[in-house]
C-alpha cells in the first residue's frame, strides 16, 4: 500500500494488482491463524477462547500499526509536495 502512495504515475492495472495482493495476503494469514487456533483448541479446549482473543488482539494491533504507518507516509508525502 505504501507503493501506491509513493508513486505518482502508477498504472491502474498495477495499482489494482497491488490492492488485490494486499487483500489476498491478509485473508490468507487470517485463515492460516484461524486454522492453527482451531487445531490447538482440540488439544487444549480450556484455552480456546483465550487463543482466539489473543489472535484478534494481535490482528487489531497490527492493523493500528499499519494505519499509523500509512498516515505517516501520507504526511511525509504532503510535506515533500507542499513543504
Amino acid at each position: 500500500m505504501i507503493v501506491l502512495s509513493l508513486q505518482k504515475d502508477l498504472h491502474l492495472v498495477f495499482a489494482l494488482l497491488l490492492l488485490i495482493g494486499g487483500s489476498a495476503g491478509a485473508a490468507i494469514t487470517d485463515v492460516t491463524i484461524d486454522a492453527c487456533v482451531t487445531e490447538n483448541s482440540i488439544s487444549h479446549p480450556s484455552l480456546a477462547g483465550d487463543m482466539q482473543t489473543l489472535c484478534k488482539l494481535s490482528s487489531s494491533v497490527g492493523k493500528l500499526i499499519r494505519v499509523c504507518l500509512e498516515l505517516l507516509v501520507f504526511q511525509l508525502d504532503w510535506l515533500f509536495v507542499w513543504g
